[in-house]
């Protein structure tokens, strides 16, 4: 059996981890920020520090920056990855990236990898395909030493976001049942990302029902587009981005030799994201189906105290630290226990 890789790349963050060969043990998780920047030419002026996680890649021929490197080093033009589409460019080179930074030249590879819920039957024989095959890419920052990553990717599962999650939250990576009063129970997943939310129903015994899922056109991106245009009507102008990447650090936002106090105004714009998001399962779902509700993505820290307010009163509300790494966990636990 080939080495289990399991990447989860998000709009705002990829996430990924790898699982021994021969004892199933998780053994490392690696996190990085979905940025990348074209990098012309065949390397930098000037002469970088050397970051364990800076990630500087080649890749087909073509250089690339990834991660908080890139919005370092191309503020201007670190981009995002917006598309649907889960085979487009930016989502390969960041997945083959999360691979090589868990494997060597000798490793076959099994991936398992996302995709959104909505876009999951349509998108899942395509996706399984597209990554399927030899890889290879040099790194070329980090440790400042050139290393080059070959390896083979003997098969894909791309498998539904939200409905993972569930599992990594209700089963341990030793695939027991940790959470057994959320899995007796009708529970609704909860998966708050950068584009989209998916909103998943489980019934009883972990079965997942399809007239109550589905993703909405919603995302943390929605309150930080407003948090970046109440910036440039401050005189600030900044790529989401470079952005996001102040928010995760709870950075300053300088305008001139002034420090622009955007805090207040952030939690109003996260305030009207989980309004909409309430608005629109409201239309789709009856909350009194429900015992319980597990809140995950990189949109459950943020939103947490919101969620709680709003949904208390009603759900059993699941919303814990880690909740990030839920999709990553959960698909690993998934693909074990389907594999009979």
């Amino acid at each position: 059996m080939g080495k289990i890789i399991v990447v989860d790349s998000g709009r705002s963050f990829v996430k990924s981890l790898s699982v021994g060969t021969k004892d199933l043990k998780i053994n490392q998780t690696k996190i990085f920020q979905a940025a990348m920047a074209e990098l012309p030419g065949d390397g930098f002026n000037l002469n970088i520090k050397p970051y364990p996680d800076d990630l500087w890649v080649k890749y087909e021929n073509q250089n690339y920056l990834l991660g908080s490197l890139a919005v370092r080093q191309r503020p201007d033009s670190a981009i995002q990855d917006r598309n649907p589409d889960k085979t487009n460019r930016q989502n390969k080179i960041q997945i083959i990236t999360a691979c090589s930074l868990h494997t060597d030249r000798t490793d076959e590879i099994i991936l398992l990898t996302n995709c959104p819920a909505r876009d999951w039957k349509k998108q899942k024989p395509i996706i399984e395909n597209y990554f399927r095959g030899y890889q290879k890419i040099e790194h070329r920052a980090g440790d400042m030493s050139e290393k080059t990553t070959e390896f083979f990717i003997e098969r894909c599962h791309a498998l539904p976001e939200g409905e993972i999650a569930y599992y990594g939250y209700c089963y341990d990576t030793n695939l027991k049942e940790k959470h057994t009063e959320v899995l007796s129970t009708n529970t609704l997943v909860l998966d708050i990302g950068d584009e989209t939310v998916n909103y998943i129903s489980m019934n009883p015994g972990g079965e997942p029902y399809d007239a109550g899922s589905g993703s909405l056109n919603l995302g943390m991106h929605n309150a930080f587009s407003e948090l970046q245009n109440w910036l440039e009507q401050n005189g600030v102008e900044i790529t989401q981005a470079a952005l996001v990447d102040r928010i995760i650090v709870n950075a300053p936002i300088m305008r001139g030799n002034r420090v622009l106090d955007y805090q207040e105004e952030l939690v109003e714009c996260y305030k009207r994201l989980e309004v909409e998001i309430y608005n629109q399962l409201n239309s789709r779902l009856k909350f009194t189906k429900y015992q319980y509700l597990i809140v995950c993505g990189g949109g459950s820290t943020p939103l947490k105290n919101q969620l709680r307010n709003r949904y208390e009163r009603l759900l059993n509300v699941i919303c814990e630290p880690g909740a990030q790494m839920y999709n990553c966990f959960g698909a690993y636990v998934l693909y074990q226990l389907t594999r009979g």
